[in-house]
């Protein structure tokens, strides 16, 4: 039961439903999902092993904010991750590959219009991993995978105000590995990473 509830904060954490700054009230919770205390309890310190929360004095388990040193780490990464796995799949797709990406950026465009956060950055998510499958390397896939749970967190708070221009740049870096251009491909891709965070620091600098 603990795992249950534990799936579900997480979840709710990545997908902003708990934004960062959220106070964690267990009675609450238990109340919400149908569940005694001690399960919450226990999923609480979970998260708090996990780095999702901090256990502030007076206040309890609170959902964590992200510094600037991370925020810069975790996009960085990021950005290295998806411009290599961008340039293998432009080296190695074929046609299945890409009719398969391009089924994806045709359904990410429909699907993400009006859709709710959860949708968009869910769609987002599979469009990157589908190129890291392309490009071949497991171990590059395996760390694309690993980051996942982090980049979809920071992307989430920009989403809903990117989608429209990330689908489009999913397109041009299709399009490049579609004509087999490695280079156009991880450029198109970095440049995608490096959109996102700007935005991000952006909207936190506003806030």
């Amino acid at each position: 039961m603990s795992q249950r509830v534990f799936a579900q904060l997480e979840s709710d954490i990545l997908e902003r439903r708990r934004p960062p700054g959220s106070r964690l009230i267990e009675d609450s919770i238990a109340t919400e999902l149908g569940v005694s205390r001690t399960p919450v309890r226990e999923a609480i310190r979970m998260l708090n092993r996990t780095g999702w929360v901090d256990s502030e004095p007076h206040a309890g388990a609170v959902v964590r904010n992200p510094d600037l040193e991370e925020i810069g780490d975790v996009f960085h990464v990021r950005e290295v991750l998806e411009r290599d796995a961008a340039e293998l799949a432009a080296k190695h797709a074929d046609k299945r590959a890409v009719q398969e990406l391009r089924r994806l950026t045709k359904r990410g465009r429909k699907d993400s219009r009006g859709a709710a956060l959860a949708t968009v950055v869910s769609l987002n998510s599979e469009f990157h991993q589908a190129i890291a499958r392309t490009g071949g390397s497991r171990l590059l896939q395996r760390f694309i995978e690993d980051l996942d749970k982090q980049a979809r967190w920071l992307f989430a708070a920009v989403a809903l105000d990117r989608v429209s221009a990330s689908w489009a740049e999913h397109e041009a870096i299709v399009q490049a590995i579609a004509a087999g251009q490695p280079e156009e491909a991880g450029r198109l891709s970095a440049e995608h990473c490096r959109r996102s965070r700007d935005v991000y620091l952006e909207q936190l600098l506003r806030s």
